[in-house]
Order: C-alpha cells, then structure tokens, then sequence
C-alpha cells in the first residue's frame, strides 16, 4: 500500500497488531499499535498512532521502515514519547493531510508566473 493511501482506517483495522520496523544494521524490531486516535482537522485527515516497543531499546527519532502483515511495507517517521508501560519505549506518528481541495488551494499561493 503506497504510504499515501494509509489512513486512520487503515490503521485502525491493526490495531493491537505488530509491525517490523528496520533498523540500520539489517536489525528489525517489533512494534505493538497500541492506538489510533483521531484528531479533529478541517481541511483533511489528522490522526496520531502510538506504537509500543520492547523494553531495553530505544529508538531515535527519525524515519523507519515498517512492514505489517495485512498493509505491506512503508516509511513512517516517528518520535519517542513517555510510556505508560513500565520500561517499555513509546513512539508517535503523526498524520496531517489536507484534503485534495484544499492542497489544490494551497498550490495556487506557490505558483509563479
């Protein structure tokens, strides 16, 4: 699934899934989503994934590769954030898109003439 068609639906349908995310070094780990939440926008699409990793191990934040059974393989950048699990790791993903209007509109203010 190409990264633009995933939504908070997508996502949603994963829930409490676990998804392969590769590390430099040929490593992978395995992320838990532990939520999807969405998040009021309006002009498009915004909704929040929180991810739990296993204790011991933290991730920077930067862009990962993810891979999960059901939606394929796909880059998603992500931030560590607190855990509400004892000495486990908790990351964020954040999804903001404009509707296909609205990033026509925003388009039109960058054309140069």
């Amino acid at each position: 699934m190409a990264p633009g068609e995933l939504g908070l639906e997508t996502f949603a349908g994963v829930m409490n899934q676990h998804f392969q995310a590769s590390l430099p070094g040929a490593r992978v780990i395995m992320l838990e989503l532990i939520a999807a939440v969405p998040v009021p926008a309006a002009h498009g699409e915004q909704f929040v994934l929180v991810f739990r990793g296993p204790p011991g191990l933290l991730l920077g934040q930067d862009t990962y590769w993810f891979e999960q059974e059901k939606i394929g393989k796909f880059p998603m950048f992500i931030v560590p954030a607190a855990s509400s699990s004892p000495g486990a790791a908790s990351y964020v993903a954040v999804f903001n898109r404009l509707s296909r209007h609205a990033a026509a509109r925003a388009g039109e203010g960058l054309r140069t003439t």
